[in-house]
């Protein structure tokens, strides 16, 4: 064995682990977590135990769920990864196999090439329930009534898509129970 290249190798191989390891450690901390498992739990955003239900206070809450849960597939700037994640953004355009086109287009959030915003009933049985067939899994079982008004909110009104459309818990319940 030749010292020389073996020593590179080895500390190649050292630091790749290195870099494993504590990737591991920060995915598995519930602070650092990018995608929604059982059993993590959202933070209250109020600290006086009331809830600013204005809709800067609600985009505000809603980013930090978005932030904890859906930017692992759709990035921090709502662009999702192409090809794979679609993008949240409002006629951004977005090419895929048609196995993660139809259900888009099927429900009313993808059309002629591009993204659209859907209705505010179809954002939140989408995040309640996820889309079959799909990457796209369910948070019913995840996130509170509260918070998917909360990111519903967000994400119509974040990155340009400015409905200023506030999502009430009400409507999140109105869809869970259909």
């Amino acid at each position: 064995m030749n010292t020389k290249t073996d020593s590179p190798m080895r500390d190649l191989l050292i630091l790749l682990s290195m870099t494993f390891a504590l990737g591991l450690v920060a995915v598995s901390s519930a602070s650092h977590a990018q995608i929604g498992f059982p059993g993590e739990e959202q933070e209250a955003a109020a600290s006086d135990g009331e809830l600013d239900q204005s809709l800067e206070g609600t985009i505000e809450r809603g980013k930090l769920v978005y932030d904890s849960k859906c930017t692992f597939c759709h990035r921090a700037d709502g662009m999702g990864v192409p090809g794979a994640f679609p993008p949240l953004v409002v006629g951004a355009k977005f090419d895929a196999d048609p196995k993660i086109v139809d259900p888009l287009v099927a429900l009313g959030l993808y059309k002629d090439g591009a993204m659209t915003a859907g209705t505010v009933d179809v954002q939140i049985d989408v995040v309640l329930n996820g889309i079959t067939g799909t990457r796209m899994f369910a948070f019913k079982e995840q996130i509170s009534t509260q918070e998917v008004a909360d990111v519903v909110t967000y994400i119509r009104n974040a990155w340009g898509n400015d409905s200023g459309e506030l999502v009430k818990p009400e409507q999140v319940e109105a869809v869970a129970t259909n």
